[in-house]
C-alpha cells in the first residue's frame, strides 16, 4: 500500500481545529453571563461565584516541573464594574477592562 506522509486530512483537521480553539477560546474560557467556566488545552478549572465575584482554580493536566503559561479569555463585555477575579490564590481584580477584554495570560 500507498504510504502517507505530511499532514493527512485527519491530522491537520485536528490541528486546525485545536489551533483555532486556543486562539478563539484561550485555554480557559470564561463564560460571565452564563456562568461556565472551560478548561480547554490540558486543565481542570474549578468556579465558585458570588455575586460578580469568580474565584477561580486552574490546575495543569501535565506533570512538569516547567510552568505554564496559558491564557484566560472571557466571553461578556464590558464586565460588571465591580467585577472581582481570582485565580489560584492571586487577586486580579484590578486590571481593568482593557486586559480582560484583551485575555490574560497565567503562569501555573
Amino acid at each position: 500500500g500507498v504510504k502517507e506522509r505530511g499532514v493527512t486530512w485527519g491530522v491537520g483537521g485536528a490541528a486546525t481545529a485545536a489551533a483555532y480553539l486556543l486562539k478563539r477560546f484561550g485555554a480557559v474560557w470564561v463564560d460571565l453571563s452564563a456562568r461556565i467556566v472551560v478548561g480547554i488545552d490540558g486543565v481542570r478549572t474549578k468556579a465558585s461565584w458570588e455575586g460578580n465575584s469568580l474565584t477561580l482554580t486552574i490546575t495543569n493536566l501535565f506533570e512538569s516541573d516547567v510552568p505554564r503559561h496559558l491564557s484566560l479569555r472571557f466571553g461578556l463585555t464590558p464586565f460588571p464594574p465591580d467585577f472581582r477575579l481570582h485565580v489560584n490564590g492571586q487577586d486580579l481584580s484590578n486590571l481593568g477592562d482593557a486586559a480582560y477584554e484583551k485575555g490574560l495570560t497565567l503562569k501555573i
